[in-house]
Order: C-alpha cells, then structure tokens, then sequence
C-alpha cells in the first residue's frame, strides 16, 4: 500500500491519540472542599492520596462523634475534633483548611467559633439542616450572632441543608443575611430537583454547592450517570458556584486507607472529566460529564479560592 494513502488512514487515529494524551496530560491544582477526619494521625492517609490524584488543598469540616464513630448519636464532641483540625493546619498549613463546627444551643458557641478563626480556622461547618442534627430551625434567633459574625467577618460556611426539608427555613437566612458567603453541600440534597436547585442558585448570588454524596456516593454517581446531559448542561450553567467535594470520613476504621480515598477522589475526578469512567463501587461503566478544560478549572481551582480569599 502507498505511503500516503497509509498515512491517510492513520491519520485521524494518530489524532485522536494525540488529543486523548494531551487532554489526560492537563494538571489541575485541585482543591477538594468538603471531607471529614477523626485526627492529626489519620493526615498522612490524606497526604499520600493526595500525592496520587493531584489534590493540592483539603478542607476539613469539624464533626461530632456521630460522624467519626458509628456507634454514636446526637451532636456531641465536636469541640475536640475542632482541636484535632486545628492542629493538623498547624502542622500541615498548605495541605489543609479548617471549618471548625458549633451547635446552635451552646451559650458559648461564638466565642468558640472566634478562637478557631483566631488559631487559623477559615470557615464554619454547619449541621442544622442535616435531618439527624436538627434541634432548632435553620432561622432560629439562636443562630443570629453566628450568622452575622460570619457575615461581617465574610467567613464562609459549609452548610448541610436538605433542600426538601428546610428551604423554606433557609432562604430565611439567605434572605437576612445577604451576604454570607454559603457552600451547601451534596447539591443541597436537591440532585434531584434541578428546578429548585437552579432557582436558588439563580437568586442568591452568594450561594455556591459542592458536589459530593458522602455515604451516598453510588447512588448519587449512578443516579446522575442516567441523565449525564441534563446533569453537564446544569454543571456547565452554574459552573462559577459548583465546588469540588468529596465527603470522605477518614478514621481508624481499617477500610479508610489510602487506596481508599485515592479510589474514591477518582471517582469523582473521573464523574466529571471522562465520557465514561469505571468506579470500584459499582460494576459496569459509568457516564461522566466530559466537562472542558476551562469548567474544570472553575470548579477545581478558581471557585474554591474566591471562597477562601474573602475571608483573608
């Protein structure tokens, strides 16, 4: 066969392979928002995930016990896991943010909060609108000195809303506090009900989600793999609030490795870069969102740091 009508026919192949290679060679300096750690030892399981999938930056949210130990309930301890994060930023200042944590009938929960911000702590996690944590509404006046603190400070807040339950409640909060720089996680629960979603979204400029499903990652990696055009379309339109996050609880339970978070922060990276992807929790392949380069950019690096350069 002539030369020419072979390299004719390799051509588009040789193409394809260029522009797959280059686009698998794009680094992002990722920062991941949203994870949870049980202390100071359990870091290098971070560290060296983090080495393995390109993540610059993890901010960790404070937790109670319920979240670190399985057997536990209501919101208790978290004040000692606020002095676990703070330590690990303390060792680790480039690798890690805190979000301390507080609960709204603690009498001295701003003066708690303040120390945390004083020793480092960028922002605040807040549970209220989980349905396991709720003790008082979202807009309750216990909150009021929290909410303004933040505010006036600009210190931004991880919120756990569940959008269903409690929007009402919180677009009072929205509404009050104009101002307050907000990341309502897991999609505000709202995955589902992309109308609603998008509503906020469109009406509350300082409001911003992340994308993680915590304990929910298959089925929330499944559900948004049934529908990836609908879901990329709503990524796409938003792409200047939506936030990189995970929701990982990294603890002394055995399974929580290394190759664990490596596999899991895949996952994710992979839901949102690749056309299709495999992710060990479920079988099959997966659809992903094949976002571009400059999407990608927005939600690894760019979004996450207007959170964090106006609180400095």
């Amino acid at each position: 066969m002539d030369n020419k009508l072979i390299l004719l026919y390799l051509l588009p192949v040789l193409i394809a392979l260029f522009l797959t290679f280059n686009n698998k060679e794009k680094e992002f300096e990722i920062i991941s928002v949203h994870d949870h750690i049980q202390d100071l030892d359990r870091a290098s399981f971070f560290l060296e995930a983090m080495d393995k999938t390109n993540i610059k930056q993890i901010w960790l949210v404070g937790s109670p016990d319920a979240t670190i130990y399985k057997d536990r309930q209501g919101f208790e301890g978290y004040d000692k896991n606020n002095e676990e994060l703070l330590k690990i930023i303390e060792t680790y200042p480039d690798k890690f943010v805190a979000f301390c944590t507080i609960k709204p009938e603690d009498p001295e929960k701003l003066n708690k909060l303040k120390n945390c911000i004083s020793k480092g702590a960028k922002g605040l996690k807040l549970y209220t609108g989980h349905s396991l944590f709720y003790t008082v509404p979202l807009n309750d006046p216990l909150m009021d000195e929290i909410y303004s603190y933040v505010e006036e400070n600009k210190i931004p807040i991880t919120f756990h809303v569940n959008g269903g339950k409690y929007q009402n409640e919180f677009e009072e909060v929205l509404k009050k506090y104009p101002n307050m720089i907000i990341n309502c996680a897991h999609f505000c629960l709202l995955s589902l009900k992309l109308d609603e979603l998008g509503y906020l979204l469109d009406t509350y400029p300082n409001l911003y989600i992340d994308i993680s499903f915590g304990s929910f990652a298959q089925e929330g990696l499944e559900r948004l793999s049934k529908d990836p055009e609908k879901y990329s379309a709503f990524v796409v339109k938003y792409s200047d609030r939506i936030l990189f996050g995970i929701d990982l609880v990294i603890t002394d339970n055995p399974t929580k490795t290394t190759e664990y978070i490596v596999d899991m922060t895949n996952c994710y990276k992979d839901f949102l870069e690749e056309d299709k992807y495999s992710c060990f929790l479920s079988e099959g392949m997966l659809n992903g969102l094949n976002l571009n380069d400059d999407i990608l950019k927005r939600i690894y690096e760019e979004n996450p740091q207007k959170l964090i350069q106006v609180s400095q």
